[in-house]
């Protein structure tokens, strides 16, 4: 299943200065095009049940700037994350994400020619730099079967909701695992036949996410031992316009947002759970960092809008 053993930590994001910058391949916004999967199939997986529509949570899939892979091409990578600057900001505030849509990318190298693999992404609550491994807290993921890919750069447009995976996130920070394998095996794909995307800006401005934020490391299993370990498997890329995020996005059904304590219905619990956190000046609703009267106007909306 891929899973690590658990080591429950504070999540801390690793300063750039550990990492070992490595070169990039660049690679034209016009030359990514769109890849149709075969089969998806959830590894641990919760059923969703929210009712408002998906909202980009986390996006960093600008098809107007150009993408990179790594000059190592390593077969399976993690980034970290957040929803911190996006539309859930405070997940705990009534607006617990569930991602049942995403967007990965890919790149089959020359090596692999034309070839057909299964591409495994995992996400974890925690990660902790200085560790062995850096990505604990196993949250869930899925498994995506691709037929004859010909050599070229991907992204893939995943509706994991319509296969019955959903991605459940209790707070905003998140580890992003993309690994390739065989096709229905565990065995990993061959170094340099196919490896993840990286966003970047094409016009030597730094690249952020459009929605959340990640910082500018991501980790590789440079020593092919089975683990990420910080600082020896931290990567940077050399230049300000190639930043160490995947170029990924995720969708999320945020559920009513008057259902403040997150039973799947909204009643007088959630007005009075909400009052009783805002007394307590613990009712950010809004997410921007303060409990104040436009929290409490804003949930009453929210609490007295149909959804």
């Amino acid at each position: 299943m891929f899973r690590t053993t658990l080591l429950l930590s504070t999540l801390v994001l690793a300063a750039p200065a550990l990492a070992s910058p490595e070169p990039a391949d660049v690679i034209a916004a016009d030359q990514i095009r769109s890849a149709t999967p075969v089969t998806i199939n959830g590894l641990p997986y919760q059923a969703g049940s929210g009712t408002r529509a998906d909202v980009l949570v986390f996006d960093n899939t600008d098809l107007t700037r150009s993408v990179f892979s790594s000059g190592a091409q390593p077969n399976r990578a993690i980034d970290d994350g957040s929803f911190a600057g996006g539309p859930v900001s405070n997940p705990g505030a009534g607006l617990s994400p569930t991602v049942d849509k995403m967007r990965v990318s890919f790149r089959v190298l020359p090596a692999a020619g034309t070839t057909g693999f299964d591409m495994v992404v995992q996400f974890f609550d925690t990660l902790t730099p200085n560790a062995s491994p850096v990505n604990t807290d196993f949250i869930a993921g899925f498994r995506v079967g691709y037929g004859a890919v010909a050599q070229g750069a991907y992204y893939t447009d995943l509706d994991l909701g319509a296969n019955a995976i959903t991605i459940p996130f209790g707070d905003d920070d998140w580890a992003c695992e993309v690994l390739f394998l065989q096709p229905g095996t565990d065995t990993l794909m061959a170094t340099g036949q196919i490896t993840v995307l990286f966003q970047g800006s094409g016009d030597n401005t730094r690249m952020v996410p459009a929605a959340g934020a990640s910082e500018d490391v991501y980790w590789r299993d440079s020593n092919n031992n089975g683990t990420y370990d910080d600082p020896t498997d931290a990567r940077t890329f050399t230049g300000d316009f190639n930043e160490a995020i995947f170029f990924i996005n995720m969708s999320a059904n945020l559920g009513c947002a008057g259902d403040w304590n997150g039973d799947t219905s909204v009643d007088d619990f959630d007005f009075f759970d909400f009052l009783n956190d805002f007394n307590n000046n613990n009712a950010d609703f809004n997410g921007d960092t303060s409990t104040d009267d436009f929290d409490f106007f804003d949930f009453m909306n929210a609490f007295n809008t149909p959804c």
